[in-house]
């Protein structure tokens, strides 16, 4: 069975089917769904208990539109591949490439959560977690100096805790950075963002493009979730298509989300 996230908040907003409550944080659990809310009113995470390997959300598989192209880079091979995940939150991107065997390295900056994501969202034990700020820790990182050699396929960015823009990702020095750690090839960054004001869209699209040669916008049906994607060669609409059609026979995705990444594919922008 699907969820519906309006469900799942009038259930927490209710106090019902607690599992725990920590100071911001409770966890609920109901039927195979597992999820933290916080008492602004918002859905953090959602695990399905019965694959919790799979991802929960629309964007969470629209900022994986590129990976296949990634993945099947000449220099890489999927075991080869290595992914830097920034903003781990309750670590859904861990579990799902730990299931494909692809090396994660994590950066999340909130204690807390990263103790919750080992407690009640199978989080491994052993997986390794940097706390830091992750501008900072992407600044400190040593950068290759063949492309490349860079460090990762694929850099995927989930920084808002609300709907204020993060500062580093105004910054055009943030994604200098980043552009430095991306396999030069085939590898790519995505950003989930979570606006308000579409000005505030076009900042962050004016610091990607300083640095990153192409994007893509994913405006996901039904969420006021954004995912940019960005990277050095071009991107394509049937690339993405080809790499969505290859997603979905390794992975079973609920009707709904399906119809909502084939809509944001075909509706994406290209810049």
């Amino acid at each position: 069975m699907s969820f519906n996230p309006e469900q799942l908040i009038s259930i927490s907003q209710q106090n019902e089917y607690c599992l725990a409550t920590f100071k911001s944080y409770s966890i609920h659990q109901w039927h195979n769904w597992r999820w933290l809310y916080h008492a602004s009113g918002t859905l953090l995470s959602v695990m399905d208990l019965t694959h919790p390997e799979q991802l929960s959300a629309d964007y969470q598989w629209a900022m994986l539109a590129g990976w296949q192209l990634a993945n099947n880079n000449d220099n890489h091979t999927q075991n080869q591949a290595k992914v830097l995940n920034l903003g781990m939150g309750l670590a859904g991107f861990e579990r799902f490439f730990a299931n494909v065997k692809v090396a994660v390295d994590s950066v999340e900056i909130d204690t807390e959560l990263v103790n919750i994501a080992r407690q009640y969202f199978e989080l491994s034990p052993t997986h390794p977690v940097i706390i830091e700020d992750a501008a900072n820790l992407v600044a400190k990182l040593p950068k290759p100096k063949i492309p490349q050699a860079s460090h990762y396929d694929l850099i995927l960015g989930d920084l808002f805790a609300n709907s204020q823009v993060p500062s580093c990702l105004l910054k055009p020095e943030f994604y200098k950075d980043l552009a430095c750690l991306i396999n030069d090839n085939a590898g790519y960054l995505a950003l989930n963002t979570l606006v308000d004001q579409q000005q505030d869209l076009l900042n962050i699209m004016q610091a990607i493009r300083q640095h990153f040669a192409h994007q893509v916008i994913l405006d996901i049906n039904g969420c006021k979730n954004i995912v940019i994607l960005a990277r050095q060669q071009t991107f394509c609409q049937q690339q993405l298509k080809q790499n969505f059609q290859a997603l979905t026979q390794s992975v079973t995705l609920a009707p709904d989300t399906k119809k909502a990444l084939q809509t944001s594919i075909c509706n994406a922008h290209y810049l």
